[in-house]
């Protein structure tokens, strides 16, 4: 995922050493940086969104999110304070993706 400079992300429970299913009452949502255009949205694991496959199953521990680097999430649970989090960004060096950048260009006048 690294040319779309997004990451996968896994639950993963460090006591047993193994990675884990989402708990039911478990959501990660987007959390929009200042000057988005985009709202909050809840995130939905690859596992969810393509269950309606015919023959694909999948493995306990094997659920996974894509998320872009830099995007900022939140863990919401019941009854438990939110927990915030941003995805790091990959540097320019270690193969981050070169976004174009918008040149600013001034109308000719006649």
């Amino acid at each position: 995922m690294q040319y779309h400079a997004g990451y996968c992300l896994h639950l993963f429970d460090t006591t047993q050493n193994i990675p884990v299913d989402t708990p039911d009452d478990f959501e990660f949502w987007s959390v929009p940086c200042t000057g988005d255009l985009l709202n909050s949205m809840r995130l939905y694991s690859w596992q969810v969104c393509f269950a309606s496959v015919p023959g694909l199953s999948t493995v306990p521990g094997d659920e996974k999110y894509s998320v872009l680097e830099g995007s900022r999430i939140v863990l919401r649970h019941p009854g438990k304070a939110p927990f915030y989090f941003e995805i790091p960004s990959m540097p320019m060096e270690t193969g981050g993706v070169p976004f174009p950048q918008p040149q600013a260009t001034l109308p000719a006048l006649n």
